[in-house]
C-alpha cells in the first residue's frame, strides 16, 4: 500500500520505527507517562526497563517536554552515539560529559573542566563535571536521561 492512498494527514500517523516526534499523534500515553513524571518530579531516581521498540525513548522525549515546560532542566543521552568497544574509557566519559554539557549549554565549561582535572580517571571527571559545573552553575533541578544503556 501507498501512502499517496493514504487519508490525507495519515503519513504524520504512521512512523515506523525510532523515537515518535513529540506532537505525533500516534503515541499513546500510558501509566508510565505519569508515573516517570511524578517520579522524576519528587527527584527520584528512575529506570524504564522494556524490550526494544516498546516506546521508552519516546515516553524519555514528552517527559522532558513536561519537565521542561515547569521549568526543570534536561538533558537526554543515546549511549549508542558515544560508542562501545572502539572508545577507550577516556572517550567515553569525555562523550557522556560533552553530550550533557551541550544540552545543559555548559559544553565549553564542561571541556574546560574536562581538560584542567586530566589527573583524575574519567570516571571521576565525569562525576566532577556534574556536580562541580552543573550544579553550581544551574538553579533548580536537572534530570539526566541516558537511553540505549
Amino acid at each position: 500500500m501507498s501512502l499517496t492512498a493514504q487519508p490525507p494527514g495519515s503519513q504524520d500517523f504512521f512512523i515506523a520505527g525510532g523515537t515518535l516526534p513529540l506532537q505525533s499523534h500516534s503515541y499513546i500515553e500510558r501509566a508510565a507517562d505519569t508515573a516517570l513524571l511524578d517520579a522524576l518530579l519528587k527527584g527520584r531516581f528512575c529506570y524504564v526497563l522494556n524490550s526494544r521498540q516498546m516506546g521508552k525513548s519516546s515516553l524519555c522525549v514528552r517527559t522532558m517536554s513536561r519537565l521542561e515546560a515547569q521549568g526543570i532542566k534536561c538533558a537526554f543521552v543515546d549511549i549508542t552515539k558515544i560508542g562501545g568497544k572502539n572508545v577507550t574509557p577516556q572517550q567515553w566519559y569525555a562523550g557522556l560529559a560533552i553530550e550533557i554539557g551541550r544540552a545543559l549549554n555548559l559544553r565549553s565549561e564542561f571541556m574546560e573542566y574536562w581538560k584542567a582535572e586530566g589527573h583524575v580517571s574519567p570516571m571521576q571527571r565525569f562525576f566532577g563535571v556534574l556536580h562541580d559545573v552543573a550544579l553550581a552553575r544551574l538553579t533548580g533541578q536537572v534530570v539526566i536521561f541516558i537511553d540505549e544503556i
